[in-house]
């Protein structure tokens, strides 16, 4: 199935795929739907050199799949016709669905350790799946953030430490009594929160970061932000803080400005994103 113009799909007769020796075939029973998959069909394909005003160019939507062995070479160990199998996106020991990889390539990026102390925003499939994979790293204490209440209640189960329903509460104030109080380069009092990680994918969630960020704490976007924002690059210098942008398999830095201060005598670079070109 592949895109065909601003909402459209078209069915394309592709040849049958020849393994190699250390290949499988597999047959699709069954393909999530992502995010991205949405915004490649409303968009009419995938940006070709967009920052060129290239044109999109049509794209096969689905890589959530899963289904049945129907080849297995000689060299493929482990794997039989007939087994039953999801894809790995990522080259992980364990075979882990799509949102599962996302997530945790996110929190391998925020590099959070057993002492952080660490917000997810957004309780939706990444989010929850990024909760979950902080937890088994041994990260002091998740807390969870998010509209809907439904959602919020999904996340103590599969280990957040706290939540909070960003819709009703000061979520500046519920990460201070959480987390405990820090502040920020001016010395102005900010919940001491280590690593703020963006899975909703909204503007107010960027906003309410750089506004409540200490010195030095991390915001990780593994979000699809639809929308761009005006940047409060003087939030960012007021608490150094370093943020990139996580596209699902790999790492993107959007990047047109570079923030600093002078701090004992050296200067300390932080990579700010923007709307543009990966760099």
């Amino acid at each position: 199935m592949y895109t065909a113009g601003a909402g459209r799909v078209e069915a394309v007769d592709v040849e049958r795929p020849v393994p190699g020796p250390k290949d499988i075939l597999l047959k699709v029973r069954a393909c999530g739907i992502c995010g991205t998959d949405v915004s490649f069909l409303h968009m009419g394909g995938m940006p070709a050199r967009a920052h060129l005003g290239g044109r999109p160019v049509p794209v096969p939507l689905g890589h959530e799949p899963a289904g049945e062995i129907v080849e297995a070479r000689c060299e493929a160990e482990g794997l039989a016709v007939g087994d039953r199998v999801v894809v790995n996106p990522q080259n992980a020991p364990t075979g882990i669905n799509e949102p599962m990889a996302a997530a945790r390539h996110c929190v391998n990026r925020s590099g959070a350790g057993p002492g952080d102390k660490v917000v997810v925003f957004g309780a939706g499939p990444i989010g929850l799946d990024a909760a979950i994979w902080q937890k088994l790293r041994g990260v002091a204490h998740v807390a969870v953030a998010d509209v809907i209440p439904s959602r919020l209640e999904k996340a103590p189960a599969v280990g957040a430490d706290a939540v909070t329903d960003s819709a009703r509460e000061d979520v500046t104030a519920r990460l201070t009594e959480l987390h405990g109080q820090g502040a920020n380069a001016l010395g102005q009092p900010r919940p001491d929160t280590d690593i703020h990680i963006d899975a909703a994918g909204v503007a107010a969630v960027f906003n309410t970061v750089v506004a409540a960020a200490k010195w030095h704490a991390k915001l990780v976007m593994v979000a699809v932000q639809k929308t761009g924002t005006e940047l409060d690059l003087g939030g960012m210098l007021r608490s150094d803080q370093p943020s990139g942008a996580v596209h699902r398999g790999r790492p993107r830095l959007r990047a047109g400005v570079d923030t600093g201060c002078r701090r004992e005598g050296r200067r300390h670079l932080r990579r700010v994103t923007t709307e543009g070109r990966s760099r």
